[in-house]
């Protein structure tokens, strides 16, 4: 009984100590390639990866109001991350048109969430309310240290 048990956990240990992938979904398309990492937007929203797993943004975009906010979450978009900048900006770019957005901090007395330390950030604009979707390109923003700028993400909600 016992030597079962050790093969058992020997064979098994493998799965044991995966990382993050051990939580994909999706299908292995070819043997060179892994299985996709899926992660699930809390609000609805649209997901952008930033660095190696470190951060994801949430866009979520209400078209009858004209605003378009986004949630800095962890690599897991499981937690919020709280950013103490004072703006980010975007370009909404829609064919050969580009447009410049501002997002400015969302304060919340529900989270103690402030003008300098909040993970929601929200832009208007009456070109967010067109049925359209759109590509946009966000400006530099620092996330615990790591800089990143110009990462794109589509929206389509």
């Amino acid at each position: 009984m016992r030597s079962i048990v050790t093969v058992f956990l020997f064979a098994m240990a493998p799965s044991l100590w995966v990382g993050c992938d051990a939580h994909t979904s999706g299908t292995t398309k070819g043997p060179e390639e892994s299985q996709h990492h899926v992660h699930v937007a809390p609000h609805g929203g649209v997901l952008l990866p930033l660095g190696d797993h470190a951060f994801n943004l949430e866009f979520v975009l209400d078209r009858n109001a004209g605003v378009l906010d986004f949630y800095a979450l962890d690599g897991h978009a499981e937690n919020f991350v709280r950013l103490s900048l004072p703006s980010v900006s975007g370009e909404i770019v829609r064919g050969n048109a580009s447009e410049g957005v501002s997002f400015l901090p969302v304060m919340s007395s529900q989270t103690g969430e402030t003008s300098r330390d909040t993970s929601r950030f929200r832009a208007s604009s009456e070109s967010l309310k067109r049925s359209e979707a759109f590509s946009l390109k966000v400006g530099a923003i620092e996330i615990r240290g790591q800089k990143f700028e110009g990462q794109r993400v589509e929206i389509s909600q």
